[in-house]
């Protein structure tokens, strides 16, 4: 063999165990890494399912008091309208009276803060169908605050007011509201199966 195949042969000798030596050496940093991203994967998602269950949890107690709630005052809300239209064209009795027969007005509050802490965070845990129920009771919820700033504007501003037309003013805003809540509170049946189906 002459010399300039012997470097060669030797060259290539030693690039063959350095390339082997190279590989033997990478093959338990490349499996150490797939292992620890394997592990990382498999923490990250027991932690989002945890998170998923908590927070489901906790829009589920929101939803069915909030619902209880409506259910409550639904039925006070319509005996407020059967009293307006009783009293309508009587000018004797004034909008604090026809109140007072039935201990004032009651107003709901539609809790969401479970949902807005979701909003926040991890939205991509919860179901496009559900979010999207979420998202129109907190719309209801805004229209209901509207709703209820006018109404209450309307009682203050008059109470001893015995008008026929003041009295049309007030049963078309309870009217509006009673439409309101129970459209929310089919919002909130829907909204409370979703969540058992997940």
């Amino acid at each position: 063999m002459s010399s300039k195949n012997k470097r060669y042969f030797d060259f290539m000798s030693k690039g063959k165990s350095s390339l082997s030596k190279l590989i033997r050496e990478m093959i338990p940093i490349i499996l150490g890494v797939l292992i620890a991203l394997f592990i990382n994967n498999w923490n990250q998602s027991r932690i989002d399912g945890k998170f998923q269950q908590t927070i489901l949890s906790s829009i589920n107690s929101e939803l069915q008091e909030n619902h209880d709630e409506l259910k409550k005052l639904i039925p006070a809300h319509q005996q407020l309208l059967d009293t307006i239209n009783h009293y309508q064209q009587d000018n004797q009795v004034n909008l604090g009276k026809i109140l007072n027969k039935v201990n004032g007005i009651q107003l709901v509050s539609v809790k969401n803060t479970s949902w807005k802490a979701l909003l926040n965070s991890n939205i991509q845990l919860v179901e496009y169908n559900l979010i999207t129920q979420l998202i129109d009771i907190d719309e209801d919820k805004n229209y209901m605050n509207v709703l209820s700033e006018k109404l209450l504007d309307l009682v203050y501003e008059e109470l001893e007011t015995g008008e026929a037309s003041s009295k049309h003013k007030l049963l078309i805003l309870i009217n509006d509201i009673l439409v309101l809540e129970e459209d929310l509170a089919n919002s909130h049946e829907s909204c409370l199966a979703l969540i058992k189906e997940q």
